[in-house]
Parts: structure tokens; sequence; C-alpha cells
């Protein structure tokens, strides 16, 4: 017996991709790609090695969160770090646990 692999996923409303997926057939085919995106930290390496006291500040908003997120952990420990975050509500917030162990 032959077995097709199969992907069901749970969507928001929220963005314009996810309109796009609601708006889909029941059976639709898409194809697919891995997560990319555009976070230039060029040129901040210098800065943070040449002044270590230099706050580093993130900005994010909805699922943007992710990316900064590995970033936050990487430069917390040894750099002053703050981060500024918007969603919708703090009930939709993932990694709210994380962050208050850091």
């Amino acid at each position: 017996e032959e077995r097709t692999k199969t992907l069901s996923i749970s969507v928001k409303k929220d963005g314009v991709v996810s309109g796009i997926l609601h708006a889909a057939e029941v059976g639709s085919e898409w194809e697919l790609s891995a997560p990319h995106g555009c976070f230039l930290m060029t040129g901040v390496e210098q800065l943070w090695v040449s002044a270590p006291d230099t706050p580093v500040v993130f900005m994010s908003g909805g699922i943007g969160m992710t990316p900064v997120m590995a970033m936050l952990e990487n430069v917390y420990s040894s750099h002053p770090a703050s981060w500024l975050h918007v969603n919708k509500h703090g009930g939709v917030h993932a990694y709210r646990e994380r962050l208050r162990d850091i």
C-alpha cells in the first residue's frame, strides 16, 4: 500500500498569507520553502567588540518575535539588552516564561 505524506496545519486569520490559506479549498496543494527574510546585523559585531557595554535594543512585531528571540538568546548574557515587541495582547506572547527567566 502506497502512503502519501500529508500535513495538517492550524492558521489564524491575521496575516496576508493566513487570509490566502483560509480562502483555499480543502485539498489545495502548496509549494513550500524554508522560512526566509532579512535580519541585518552587519557591522554590529564590531560595535559589540569595541564597546561591550553598548546596549542592544531589539524591536519586533507578531511572528517576528521568533528570530529576535534567537538573537536575544545569543547576546543577553554578554550585553545589556532590551526588547520591544508588539502583539495584539499579552495572551498571545509565545516566549513569556523564557523571557521572565532571562
